[in-house]
């Protein structure tokens, strides 16, 4: 994050830069891959500049997609062995409609390929809750 003014010149050794990278890597994204093909042509992958905020109606799958992208930028750090520059990489996610509970166990949902109501019911099976024990444990690593 900027301290202050940028100077034009500045921003714009900045953008060449990036410009040069997306031309070497013409079929690769230059940022954080959010797991979604379309968006990510689209984007170029998420950068660290972005704030990214998801908007609609209620019940259209706005932190469904959201907690889609958070795993799957989480995974994006795990495969380049979660460190840039010695520093571990994290995902930061705010939802204004779901507690962090809520969203946990949509997590485990996903992962586990769970139906996130059974989750919430408790309405699943010994096989699930091993399923369910296994992804926890990977998350937590």
């Amino acid at each position: 994050m900027s301290k202050g003014f940028i100077k034009l010149q500045t921003s714009i050794e900045e953008s060449w830069t990036s410009i040069s990278s997306a031309i070497k890597n013409k079929n690769s994204i230059n940022g954080i891959s959010s797991g979604l093909l379309d968006i990510d042509s689209k984007l170029g992958g998420f950068k660290n500049s972005d704030l990214i905020i998801l908007a609609g109606r209620p019940s259209m799958g706005k932190t469904a997609l959201g907690v889609n992208l958070a795993i799957n930028a989480c995974k994006y750090f795990l495969t380049q062995k979660n460190t840039k520059d010695n520093v571990v990489q994290s995902v930061g996610f705010f939802s204004l409609e779901m507690s962090s509970q809520q969203i946990s166990t949509r997590i485990l949902s996903i992962e586990s390929e769970i139906n996130s109501s059974a989750l919430f019911n408790g309405k699943i099976d010994v096989q699930d809750v091993d399923k369910l024990k296994t992804v926890q444990d990977e998350i937590q690593k």
